[in-house]
């Protein structure tokens, strides 16, 4: 006699309702499993949602689906990917893509597929081929197997160091910040003297070094913490590099001041200190030719519109310790392609992101507890975010206008803490 039954009930009814939608808003919607289903790979949805299953002959995209090129684009990519499918023990296929990703579009530049090699001879191919690719970001399948691909290639790989932005510079020294594009770890490195000063008007116009001392340029106001809060006086040379000082009085200045350097148009290049832990309101807005500034460890909180229409701002990179980035805080940054943002960050403030128009690809942790509203509305080429499960508040319209995204979040439906409207331009949503 039988000892199981197996019952395969399908996601929809024949009239192309629910079956899994129940009373009181439990369950799964037809919508949701629409979304699902042009998400996910037709053979993959007919398999697990439809109860029927395929075997797959053959490549699973047709001719008329796939783009064909001769060359890569001439620009650096943004971002150089591979995935792994793992052989654990030799006795399956390893499949590892590289994938080069242009915006939106991406380019299978490479395959590494083994057959039925022991994992000590494959593993040596996998470093190699993502080395030479220099990959900034793997996958491995998330199991067992690939658990020990992962940790053996990051244990194997050697840095790639490439330039972030230069952390200080003058004629008699150059120091710049490189990141590895593999494991992303920072390090400074000092680069050959440039050329010899050339002062005018106590500012060097070679390199912006100024000649003014700390009491010439800064003005320092002390806090109720015995700290101080920085900015700059209103001077006739504005230096397009500026470095502010880790002391003041022998005293830590830990406070970029409420507008302290506002729509000063000269500055090109900023360094702050390690004992910085505030970035005051309007602090840098308007900084329009700013192209780098280092954000250094330390520093917990971006304030209302720090660096609005910073429209040059490239290079920039958040410490660990950052935990609320304020209202309007990034507004309009046309720049900025792609932002990994702290592991500590619980608050995006309103509109923080608003039309930063370039960017492509934003990283949160299992920290975010709160996206405000329109945080990141009119970011018309950003691609992918993703929502993780800490996440409790978010306000509405946050992604107006995203029309490429994709958002991938750890819930399997918005929580009800979520406004209504938090996505009401429907982008492309793939649930856990």
């Amino acid at each position: 006699s039988e000892r199981i039954k197996i019952i395969n009930i399908p996601c929809y009814d024949e009239n192309g309702e629910s079956n899994f939608e129940y009373d009181y808003g439990k369950g799964f919607d037809k919508e949701y499993y629409h979304h699902l289903q042009l998400a996910e790979d037709p053979v993959i949805f007919s398999a697990k949602y439809l109860g029927q299953p395929i075997e797959r002959e053959g490549r699973p995209f047709s001719e008329d689906h796939l783009t064909f090129y001769q060359e890569l684009p001439d620009e650096k990519p943004d971002r150089i990917l591979c995935y792994s499918d793992v052989a654990h023990g030799g006795e399956d296929y390893y499949s590892m893509p590289i994938i080069y990703q242009y915006g939106v579009d991406c380019y299978v530049e490479d395959v590494l597929f083994v057959n039925k090699l022991d994992d000590d001879k494959t593993r040596p191919l996998v470093v190699n081929k993502i080395m030479e690719h220099h990959v900034t970001k793997a996958g491995f399948e998330e199991n067992n197997g690939g658990k020990l691909y992962a940790d053996n290639t990051v244990a194997h790989l050697e840095h790639n160091y490439e330039f972030l932005y230069e952390v200080s510079s003058t004629c008699k020294e150059h120091k710049v910040l490189k990141q590895c594009s593999i494991c992303n770890n920072a390090q400074l490195f000092d680069e050959k003297i440039v050329a010899e000063h050339n002062y005018v008007n106590n500012v060097c116009t070679v390199c912006g070094n100024s000649l003014l001392t700390a009491e010439e340029s800064f003005e320092f106001t002390l806090l109720e913490d015995n700290t101080y809060e920085v900015k700059l006086k209103k001077l006739e040379n504005i230096p397009n590099t500026i470095v502010i000082p880790e002391t003041y009085n022998d005293v830590a200045v830990t406070v970029i001041g409420d507008g302290a350097f506002k729509d000063l148009k000269e500055i090109v290049s900023i360094s702050l200190p390690n004992t910085i832990t505030k970035i005051g309101r309007n602090a840098f807005s308007g900084c329009e030719n700013l192209v780098t500034i280092n954000i250094s460890e330390g520093v917990k909180e971006i304030c209302n519109s720090a660096f609005k229409n910073c429209y040059s701002l490239k290079n920039i990179e958040l410490p660990s310790t950052i935990e609320k980035i304020d209202t309007l805080a990034f507004y309009n940054c046309k720049s900025i392609k792609v932002f990994v943002l702290s592991q500590n960050l619980k608050s995006i403030g309103e509109f923080a992101f608003f039309e930063c128009s370039n960017l492509t690809y934003v990283e949160l942790y299992n920290n975010v507890e709160t996206i405000g509203n329109g945080a990141f509305t009119n970011c018309v080429n950003l691609v992918s975010i993703n929502i993780p499960a800490s996440v409790i508040n978010m306000g509405e319209y946050v992604f107006a206008n995203c029309p490429k995204l994709t958002i991938y979040c750890a819930f399997t439906s918005a929580p009800s803490t979520w406004s209504v409207n938090w996505n009401a331009d429907e982008c492309l949503v793939k649930w856990e």
